[in-house]
């Protein structure tokens, strides 16, 4: 019985470990690829500038495991920047990882009105989800 205990016990750790990430993603980060359990929730911070024209859009097209929870985008200027204006600051994209599968997580920094202009930055991640996140992928 003290052996089952024990087991319950550390899944249960593993569980909470691979539940949620410790940091937001950043554009360091771009072209990880990401084994992560269902429930898992995790977020990306992009540092951008909007009084330039420039903003961050999640594009992502290919996604059937990720819910995106801040339906469309939070920004929040930089503490340095006093609330000056033409200040930079973060935008920050929350997802939960809501069954397994896979997504491809594109996120790209344009001008919305620019549509034959490639974006200045991509932030691009590929999402294996299953139970623990043990998922392989191709």
């Amino acid at each position: 019985m003290k052996k089952i205990v024990t087991a319950g016990m550390l899944l249960t750790l593993t569980a909470l470990m691979f539940s949620c990430s410790s940091k937001p993603y950043t554009l360091k980060d771009t072209g990880q690829i990401e084994r992560l359990a269902i429930d898992s929730v995790f977020s990306v911070s992009l540092e951008g500038n909007p009084t330039t024209g420039y903003v961050w859009t999640n594009v992502t097209t290919e996604n059937t495991c990720l819910e995106q929870l801040n339906k469309g985008k939070e920004y929040t200027p930089a503490e340095s920047s006093n609330n000056k204006v033409g200040s930079g600051g973060t935008y920050l994209f929350t997802y939960k990882v809501k069954n397994t599968g896979e997504a491809k997580l594109k996120i790209v920094y344009s001008r919305p009105w620019e549509t034959n202009t490639p974006p200045a930055k991509i932030f691009y991640m590929k999402i294996f989800a299953g139970i623990m996140g043990t998922i392989e992928g191709n």
